[in-house]
Formats: C-alpha cells, sequence, structure tokens
C-alpha cells in the first residue's frame, strides 16, 4: 500500500465498513457549497482509548475507544456537528454508542465534565480508585 493510502475503519449506520482512503495530499479537504457558505469538511479524527460503559439497544456494554471528528450529522439537523463515537471494536457495530452535538453543546459538555471533575475528590472516578 502507499503512503497516499490507510486503511479506515467507518461506521454507516450500525455497518462496519473496512475501507481504503486516498490521501492525495496531508492537506486535502473535500469542499462543498451549502446555503452561499463555504464549508469545509476535514474529515479529521481524533481517538481516545477508554475505559468505561454504554448502553445500547441490547443493553449495558463495555466501551474502550472513542472517535471524536466534525462530519455532516446522521440524525440532528445541523450542516455539521462534532460527532463521538463510543465503541468496542473487538465487538463489532452492535457496540456503538453515537453522539452527534452542535459547536456549542459540545463546549457546554466539556465544561460540565471539567466542573464535575473539580467539585469530586481527586481520584474518585479514577480507573484505579478502590470499588
Amino acid at each position: 500500500m502507499s503512503d497516499a493510502m490507510r486503511a479506515e475503519t467507518v461506521f454507516v449506520g450500525d455497518e462496519r465498513i473496512e475501507a481504503y482512503v486516498a490521501r492525495l495530499a496531508a492537506d486535502l479537504r473535500v469542499l462543498r457549497q451549502a446555503s452561499g457558505v463555504l464549508t469545509v469538511c476535514t474529515y479529521e479524527t481524533e481517538t481516545a482509548d477508554i475505559e468505561g460503559s454504554a448502553k445500547g439497544p441490547d443493553g449495558w456494554f463495555a466501551v474502550t475507544r472513542a472517535a471524536v471528528y466534525v462530519d455532516h450529522p446522521q440524525h440532528a439537523p445541523f450542516g455539521h456537528t462534532l460527532n463521538i463515537d463510543f465503541a468496542d471494536p473487538a465487538r463489532g457495530p452492535a457496540a456503538r454508542v453515537a453522539v452527534e452535538l452542535t459547536e456549542e453543546a459540545a463546549l457546554a459538555l466539556v465544561a460540565a465534565i471539567q466542573r464535575a471533575l473539580a467539585t469530586a475528590p481527586a481520584g474518585l472516578a479514577s480507573a484505579t480508585a478502590p470499588v
């Protein structure tokens, strides 16, 4: 595989698709005309290994990976949203919960998380805290 190609796992609805995506240049952007305003989809994804649980249609499951990206939403009534996929990739697409947030909602969520952690005793919600 050339340096301009890389494997990506993408989700379409609940289907996991392994795809090879061409990267023509490091600064490749897809431009779209919407409502007279030029918008840019970066397709940049930030990922984090996480430890936690999520509740899906079949009940609770462990989540081990979070993917965060700005893209067109599947459901939210906006042109673009900050999307977060909480998943356990080893269990396949059924072990995934997706969230689509406006920029304002995402920033409010970050602030609320920081406030909640700041008001709790240090380490209380840590993976190393006693159960």
